[in-house]
């Protein structure tokens, strides 16, 4: 998150970027609970603790849809601050809204298993490209 958000911008911007980082944080802590997910039988196997193994499938998915909408409400928290334009907050949106439905529909596909992580790194792709393609015109 760091990275995406704050690197390519100067310092003094950070602190108006504080919600787009937190957005973007909760959007990579989802991705990185689906990856869990996919890997919980090769955790239990080697005895791994990871939050996943902790929580259970049904609350790991709780928590990855109240990542979801935080991100949600960290995009529209900065339409309202004049951050972002409604294009690209439209387009965050939809794109976390595609995630949620696609990370459940993911998860059902085992058959899967060997393009499942490939798939959830293909929701940050198709982020930006949705918030690139919302400025193009």
């Amino acid at each position: 998150a760091w990275v995406s958000v704050f690197l390519p911008t100067n310092t003094g911007q950070w602190s108006e970027l504080i919600l787009m980082f937190l957005g973007r944080a909760a959007f990579l802590f989802v991705l990185a609970l689906c990856y869990d997910l996919v890997d919980t039988e090769y955790d239990l196997r080697h005895g791994l603790n990871t939050l996943v193994g902790k929580l259970g499938y049904d609350r790991s998915f709780c928590l990855i849809y109240t990542g979801l909408v935080f991100a949600s409400l960290c995009a529209a928290a900065n339409f309202w601050l004049g951050i972002l334009n409604l294009p690209a907050v439209l387009a965050l949106i939809f794109s976390l809204v595609f995630s949620a439905w696609w990370l459940y529909f993911l998860m059902q596909k085992t058959a899967w298993a060997a393009w499942q992580k490939v798939l959830i790194d293909g929701l940050m792709v198709l982020q930006c490209a949705l918030v690139v393609l919302s400025q193009a015109g």
